[in-house]
């Protein structure tokens, strides 16, 4: 399955290049349930200094393609079916999404407060 990546993650950058996103990168596991889960499903980030969270992907069949939403905000480094989200210093809002190889996903929100 993860030979599937490439045509994937070039149609993934394509749309995300014709709607401001950025795809950041995929990864490849062997769970295989339709329902795409990434947890928390929301995170709330207050303060000036950068900060850290592990998003997970439960079910779903791999590889995973994961995007984000307002790169300025913060950076996705990905392994296995987590990635680890840092945000940078400021306030704003972004969203992290998954997305399995049969195309089903699942959003994540990240809440930036000064």
């Amino acid at each position: 399955m993860c030979g599937k990546i490439k045509k994937l993650s070039m149609g993934l950058a394509a749309l995300a290049l014709g709607v401001g996103l950025i795809a950041v990168g995929v990864s490849c596991n062997s769970e295989d349930d339709d329902n795409v889960t990434l947890t928390p499903d929301q995170v709330t980030i207050t303060g000036s200094q950068s900060t850290s969270v592990v998003f997970t992907v439960t079910g779903g069949v791999s590889p995973f393609a994961w995007i984000i939403a307002a790169p300025e905000n913060g950076s996705l480094v990905i392994g296995g079916n987590r990635a680890i989200y840092t945000s940078v210093a400021g306030h704003g809002a972004n969203f992290i999404t998954v997305v399995d190889d049969n195309g089903e996903s699942d959003e994540a929100q990240v809440l930036q407060n000064p």
